[in-house]
């Protein structure tokens, strides 16, 4: 049994989405957009969450309108990790 099996994988996916959608702060953007690169890789149930709480509209958003490079890459590297789900 997997120790994350019991992690509120629902809640974090969902206040990382709302995080990063909001935030206006380049570190928080950046350190947020990671956190969801390791979370899908860690998590096996995360790209099905992520996508549930509208994750895919938010690097759309992102990458339309680049304002940090940093996040951008992540974002990439995120959907990238989704593309092979």
């Amino acid at each position: 049994r997997s120790f994350l099996n019991d992690f509120p994988i629902d809640k974090f996916s969902s206040e990382l989405v709302k995080l990063l959608n909001k935030t206006d702060n380049e570190n928080i953007s950046n350190l947020t957009s990671l956190c969801i690169c390791s979370l899908l890789q860690s998590h096996e149930r995360s790209t099905s969450n992520l996508i549930t709480f509208g994750v895919l509209e938010v690097f759309r958003k992102i990458l339309n309108n680049i304002k940090w490079h940093e996040t951008a890459t992540n974002c990439v590297n995120a959907l990238d990790i989704i593309s092979n789900y």
